[in-house]
C-alpha cells in the first residue's frame, strides 16, 4: 500500500513533456523574397534543428497566399507572395510542420490607412483607432468574421495550423474594448473554422500575463480552458535571462493542466532586423524553458540562418546529426 502510494506521488510530480521537442521558429517575409531564397532558408532552419515554423501570412494588409476572402475584397492588391505554398512544400520535404501565422490579426494598416486593406476596412467603418501607429480593427464588427475566413482560405492549402498572436487583441486605450469581446471574438473564429475543419489546431501567441489582462484584454487561460485555442505560446520577450526566469515563473502560475501540456515560450532572439540578445543569455533562456518541459519559439527565422546559425547548429542541428 505505501508503495503504491510512493508511485503515485512520484508520477504525479513528472510534466509530461508534450511540447519539450519542438524547436519553433517563426519565419517572417522578409526572409522570403523568392522561393528558391526561401527553399535554402528552411533547408538552413531544418539543419538548425528547426522542426515546426509559423510562416508569415497575414501583414500590412496582404495574405502570402491567394485568400479568396481578401481577393473579393480588394483584388490582386491584397495578395502578396505565395510565401505560404512554398513554405508549405519545402517545410513538409524537410519534415517540419508548418503553420500559418495571422501576424497582424486585428491590424488593418501600419502607419497609414492609404493602402487598399487600410481604405476598404475604413470605408466599413472597422477602424477603432491607432496604438502605435497600428490602425487596429473593432472586433465587435465584419472583421471578425473577415479575419475567420482568411484563415480558413489557408486551410485548404495543406497546412498544419494556424496562430493568430498578440495583434489579436482589444487595446485598453479603446473604449469598447473588455475581455468579453475577445472571448466573443475567439469564439466566432473558433466557430467558423471548426465548421470548416474539425481537427486543425488553432495557435495563439499571446502577450505574458498580467500585461495580457491589463493592456490587451487577452485571458490567454480562460480561452484555451474554453477549447478555442489548442495551443499557446506566451511572448516571454526579454533581453535579460533574470527578468525572463521572473517572467516564466510569473507565468507558470496560470499554466495548469491540460494547458501546462499544450504550452511552449516565445523567446525573443532579434530585438530588430539588425540588433540581436546576447547568445549567453538565449542560450540560458532556451535552457530554462526546457528544463521545465517546455518547447520553444524563436522570434525570429533570421537568428537561425545568419546571426546565430553556428549557434542553433551546435544546440540543437549537431545533436540530430550525431543521432542519425
Amino acid at each position: 500500500m505505501i508503495k503504491s502510494l510512493i508511485f503515485v506521488l512520484v508520477a504525479a510530480s513528472f510534466v509530461k513533456a508534450v511540447t519539450v521537442d519542438i524547436r519553433a521558429a517563426w519565419l517572417d517575409a522578409s526572409q522570403c523574397p523568392d522561393e528558391e531564397t526561401t527553399k535554402q532558408v528552411i533547408s538552413t532552419m531544418a539543419k538548425n534543428g528547426i522542426n515546426r515554423i509559423y510562416v508569415g501570412t497575414w501583414k500590412n494588409g496582404k495574405t502570402f497566399f491567394n485568400s479568396s476572402t481578401l481577393f473579393n475584397a480588394i483584388s490582386d492588391a491584397g495578395i502578396g507572395r505565395f510565401i505560404v505554398p512554398w513554405a508549405i512544400e519545402h517545410g513538409h520535404a524537410q519534415n517540419m510542420e508548418v503553420y500559418a501565422w495571422f501576424e497582424y490579426g486585428y491590424i488593418a494598416a501600419y502607419m497609414n490607412l492609404s493602402t487598399p486593406f487600410g481604405q476598404y476596412a475604413n470605408n466599413n467603418k472597422w477602424i477603432m483607432g491607432e496604438v502605435n501607429n497600428m490602425f487596429y480593427m473593432n472586433p465587435l464588427s465584419d472583421a471578425t468574421e473577415f479575419l475567420a475566413r482568411m484563415m480558413i482560405d489557408a486551410i485548404s492549402l495543406g497546412i498544419d495550423g494556424l496562430q493568430l498572436d498578440d495583434h489579436f487583441s482589444c487595446r485598453k486605450k479603446f473604449l469598447i474594448c473588455s475581455k468579453a469581446v475577445i472571448d466573443n471574438a475567439a469564439k466566432r473564429i473558433y466557430e467558423l473554422i471548426r465548421k470548416s475543419n474539425s481537427t486543425i489546431s488553432i495557435s495563439l501567441a499571446p502577450a505574458p500575463l498580467p500585461l495580457a489582462l491589463s493592456d490587451y484584454n487577452v485571458d490567454w487561460p480562460e480561452l484555451f480552458k474554453a477549447g478555442y485555442f489548442q495551443e499557446i505560446v506566451p511572448l516571454l520577450y526579454t533581453s535579460s535571462y533574470t527578468h525572463f526566469e521572473y517572467m516564466l515563473s510569473q507565468n507558470e502560475v496560470f499554466i495548469r493542466k491540460p494547458l501546462r501540456e499544450k504550452t511552449l515560450i516565445g523567446i525573443m532572439v532579434n530585438k530588430d532586423s539588425e540588433n540581436v540578445i546576447d547568445w549567453k543569455e538565449v542560450k540560458q533562456m532556451i535552457n530554462l524553458a526546457n528544463r521545465h518541459k517546455y518547447g520553444v519559439t524563436i522570434w525570429y527565422g533570421k537568428s537561425i540562418v545568419k546571426d546565430y546559425s553556428r549557434e542553433f547548429y551546435e544546440l540543437w542541428g549537431n545533436k540530430l546529426t550525431n543521432m542519425c
